[in-house]
């Protein structure tokens, strides 16, 4: 991909709003499509209404000199198909850009490959792969919780999970009782579009992250309004 342009709907410099790094100042990528059309995502608008623009790792680079920190974000930055190479731009991104830590935002589909290349191709730069696992149903709970045991114990690895549903729910207390997970790698976010559906979910999201013992994780950039 040499000299290839990324294409992406949003490039901007912000603050990380959720997970291990909320807080830092970054600067987000966003790319447009996913393979999943969750009802309760917060982007899902902006994804079906943006037009991608395509950008050079020059500007993006001339962009991160301000923050150091890489956000790549989505939509689903590790979504392939005949007419899409979200994966393939990621790790470009990856390989040719300047900073002093990165976030992959990621529903986890393509968690192995990304942990295959990282190790690979750039395994000396500070890459977080921040997993979001996506529960429909118990069947989903069953084929996110394999994945999870294979790589929650990678240094590299963080969870994100927002509690919708019930399996949801039942996948934070199966973690909660495995004592060779890393409680501290796991983080709980709630529900909300908007500032005031967080605020509803807040105490029971609280409730479940002591209960679980994770961390808790605030969505700044949905109720201060900053993406």
């Amino acid at each position: 991909m040499n000299n290839s342009k990324i294409k992406l709907i949003e490039v901007m410099n912000t603050f990380q709003g959720e997970g291990p790094d909320s807080g830092r100042q970054m600067l987000l990528v966003r790319f447009k499509r996913c393979q999943f059309r969750c009802n309760f995502c917060d982007t899902e608008i902006k994804m079906q209404t943006s037009i991608e623009g395509e950008y050079s790792t020059d500007q993006i680079n001339q962009a991160l000199m301000k923050t150091k920190g890489l956000m790549v974000t989505g939509g689903e930055p590790g979504f392939d198909s005949e007419d899409n190479k979200n994966f393939q731009q990621t790790m470009y991104l990856l390989k040719e850009c300047n900073f002093e830590v990165a976030n992959v935002e990621t529903n986890g589909l393509q968690i192995e490959q990304f942990l295959s290349e990282i190790e690979q191709f750039v395994s000396d730069k500070n890459i977080k792969l921040i997993y979001s696992p996506k529960i429909f149903n118990i069947a989903s709970l069953e084929t996110e919780w394999q994945k999870i045991e294979k790589v929650i114990n990678n240094p590299r690895v963080y969870l994100k999970i927002v509690p919708v549903n019930l399996p949801t729910e039942t996948l934070c207390r199966r973690i909660s009782i495995i004592l060779d997970i890393p409680k501290h790698k796991v983080y709980l976010m709630p529900q909300g579009t908007t500032k005031e559906e967080i605020v509803s979910n807040w105490d029971k999201t609280i409730n479940l992250a002591d209960e679980c013992g994770f961390n808790l994780s605030s969505r700044l950039h949905i109720v201060h309004n900053f993406t």
